[in-house]
């Protein structure tokens, strides 16, 4: 076994040790590097921790959680329900109405918050779009 396959493998066994004992998956991750990296031995903590903090250190990964603030902001104001609610009104008598609700929403979340990709996190706690009619 070389070097490199034995500390893949002890990456995996420190993953899922991690993982076993309930530590959140990111934390496990995280452990799981800085493991590798004393075990390896050959580059110094502290340049590890600069370039972790360069590699997050981003305006665009920033956007991400801001992202989900605003979509469970949008959900627990009702804001979200009005829109399904809305757009269920226009489009949710149609065959298939379903489907069209939760395209019509989509378009609509995204025209307000300025990205189509959030609205599917604040559109999870509601479940099936109630109200639409069904196939």
């Amino acid at each position: 076994m070389t070097v490199s396959s034995l500390l893949i493998f002890m990456i995996v066994l420190f993953l899922a040790l991690a993982i076993f004992l309930g530590t959140p998956i990111a934390v496990a991750l995280g452990l799981a590097a800085v493991a590798e990296l004393i075990l390896q031995g050959e580059v110094p903590l502290m340049i590890a921790a600069q370039r972790i903090f360069n590699g997050v250190n981003s305006v665009t990964l920033m956007g991400i959680p801001f992202f989900m603030l605003v979509g469970s902001i949008m959900e627990r104001s009702g804001i979200t329900q009005k829109l399904i609610d809305f757009a269920n009104s226009l489009v949710g008598w149609l065959r298939g109405g379903l489907c069209y609700v939760g395209v019509l929403t989509g378009i609509l979340m995204g025209g307000i918050s300025g990205s189509a990709r959030r609205y599917g996190g604040a559109q999870l706690d509601h479940g099936p779009l109630h109200g639409a009619q069904r196939l």
